[in-house]
């Protein structure tokens, strides 16, 4: 897993050679942590805020509250990035690693620490 480095200026997220990549991404939130996998197919704005048509997308949402149990969404097209969104290219087998991963804490109260995807 190689983290993908981005500024404003070469804007590395928004370019061509993001299209066919597989990416980990996760998005921290008070209440949660989301946890993205996905292929980049087409890049819809090169500009802020960066839009990508996406396939094989699944994100798994693991509440802070350790009540509460772990959801997963599927069958997303599309995800526009934030400011702060940090990306990981992977390859197809660490992207299997992390769906097997996703599917084994689906529906679970296990919580996992939010870095423990980007040591795959």
């Amino acid at each position: 897993m190689d983290k993908i480095f981005n500024t404003q200026r070469l804007n590395i997220y928004g370019g061509a050679g993001m299209i066919n990549k597989y990416v980990y991404m996760l998005r921290e939130f008070n209440n949660a942590d989301e946890h993205y996998i996905y292929k980049i197919t087409k890049i819809i704005n090169d500009k802020f805020p960066i839009k990508y048509e996406c396939e094989r997308c699944n994100c798994l949402i693991i509440p802070k509250d350790k009540n509460k149990k772990s959801l997963e969404k599927d069958h997303i097209k599309e995800i526009e990035l934030t400011n702060n969104d940090v990306l990981y290219e992977i390859d197809n087998n660490e992207y299997m690693t992390i769906f097997r991963t996703f599917i084994d804490l689906y529906n679970t109260t296990i919580k996992v620490d939010k870095h423990t995807f980007i040591n795959y």
